[in-house]
């Protein structure tokens, strides 16, 4: 099976969830056993001091004594065990070097003193932890015979408790490697798609919409893989609609509709106009069939776009054999003139290569006449609300296109207008013309010839 890290988390999660519960109830478990061995250990010291009544009464047994004392120092909470006499002396101990010596320590002076059992906390010199001390006195009818006491720390009783704490730890280790892998194999199983989907949306994202997921089931992981396979159909559709778009308006007036960032209005825009136009069109088309005349201006305008789009310009129309592009609208450009002019430039020698590519085949050549103009212009979405063309109008879009019917008269190929010269000057070889009138205009115009 392969390995999902989100799966491995989850089961990661849960099983951590898991260990604390079990060492919560460990804990539980081990407090009551502690519990239950202190209480033990009271059973067994009555038991002992039972079996010491025997070596105490009527006569000390002292071999007997510390066979019993032995043995209840086979008990592994058991730290030491003492047997007095009623005086305090000591006839048997787990140090066999007290044996015979007095029993002075406020511990067992207490232990003597009492007539029933005893459970005492003290702290003996040189210990970490304190000392229990169990004293049970040990009665012959209603004479008392002896005390016997037995000492346990609490590091004894976890010492004792060693291999129920081993067997749990244990448990919950096991519990913890299982559940690591059970639950591991059971969310990876359920989230088998998830890798899918991430291949999937990583191909999304490098533009490849080509993709599908292929689940089906009825949970939530089912409705995202249906969610994103619409998804992708969307994207797909998205797409078509703005290549399809793209084909009828600029990329970018497309990118933008498609955004929703354009409103019916507009607004005032400082940008530059390039009007082209091919030269003898008519006469051109008149010796032509219609779909050949279809098919050369399908390859003029490709090349034409082409050269446009380069420099950023924005191709607004045609209008029949005539290019309308402006630079600086809808996104806005400082060097909207200088982009102009460029255009301008690389257009007429495209032209000069289509003319050359058509005399070689035995076809007409062609010319075209350009003419640029700077100013300001109503830029916007014009129109209505069910239809609506981005577009700039206004006094400059006017001069621009009766500018580029001046190449004709003055046999050139590129006028610039006076302001685009302003803006452009220094930069390109512009020969000036002086002022010509222009049709629509009362005064005349300064117009510059781009040497290209």
């Amino acid at each position: 099976m392969k390995f999902h890290s989100v799966a491995f988390k989850i089961s990661l999660l849960v099983s951590l969830l898991i260990l604390a519960a079990i060492l919560f109830m460990a804990r539980m478990i081990l407090k009551t056993t502690e519990e239950a061995l202190v209480h033990e250990m009271r059973v067994r010291a009555q038991f002992f001091a039972r079996s010491c009544r025997e070596a105490l009464f009527p006569k000390v047994d002292p071999f007997q004594l510390h066979f019993n004392t032995q043995e209840i120092l086979k008990e592994k909470a058991v730290v030491y065990a003492e047997i007095l006499d009623p005086m305090g002396k000591i006839l048997s101990h787990s140090e066999p070097r007290w044996v015979g010596e007095a029993e002075e320590s406020p511990a067992g002076r207490r232990a003597l003193a009492s007539t029933e059992t005893l459970l005492q906390k003290y702290s003996a010199p040189g210990q970490s932890e304190p000392y229990y001390d169990l004293a049970i006195p040990v009665f012959a009818g209603a004479r008392r015979a002896g005390t016997v006491r037995l000492g346990f720390t609490q590091g004894s009783i976890r010492g004792a408790l060693f291999q129920q704490k081993a067997k749990i730890f244990g448990i919950a280790l096991i519990s913890l490697i299982l559940a690591i892998l059970g639950t591991t194999g059971a969310v990876g199983w359920i989230m088998r798609p998830l890798p899918r989907l991430a291949s999937a949306a990583e191909e999304v994202g490098r533009g490849k919409l080509d993709v599908e997921v292929s689940w089906r089931s009825r949970d939530e992981i089912g409705r995202l893989t249906k969610a994103f396979n619409q998804m992708i159909k969307g994207l797909k559709e998205r797409d078509f609609i703005r290549q399809v778009f793209g084909r009828y308006v600029s990329p970018e007036i497309a990118e933008t509709v498609l955004k929703g960032n354009l409103s019916l209005g507009g607004e005032r825009r400082f940008i530059s106009v390039l009007f082209s136009d091919i030269r003898n069109f008519t006469h051109f088309s008149e010796k032509l069939p219609p779909e050949e005349v279809v098919l050369f201006l399908n390859e003029y305008f490709s090349r034409m776009m082409e050269v446009a789009e380069k420099y950023h310009g924005t191709v607004d129309k045609f209008i029949g054999d005539a290019l309308f592009v402006m630079f600086g609208a809808p996104l806005p450009l400082e060097d909207h003139a200088v982009r102009a002019v460029q255009t301008a430039q690389e257009m007429v020698r495209e032209v000069e290569r289509l003319s050359c590519e058509r005399t070689q085949a035995g076809k007409e050549p062609v010319r075209i006449g350009v003419a640029i103009h700077s100013g300001i212009a109503l830029a916007g979405n014009i129109g209505s609300s069910h239809r609506a063309e981005y577009t700039v109008i206004g006094d400059t879009v006017n001069l621009a296109s009766h500018l580029e019917g001046l190449n004709k008269r003055l046999g050139t190929s590129v006028l610039v207008s006076s302001e685009t010269y302003r803006l452009v000057q220094g930069r390109f070889p512009l020969k000036p013309l002086g002022a010509h009138r222009v049709r629509g205009r009362e005064e005349t115009v300064e117009v510059y010839q781009l040497e290209c």
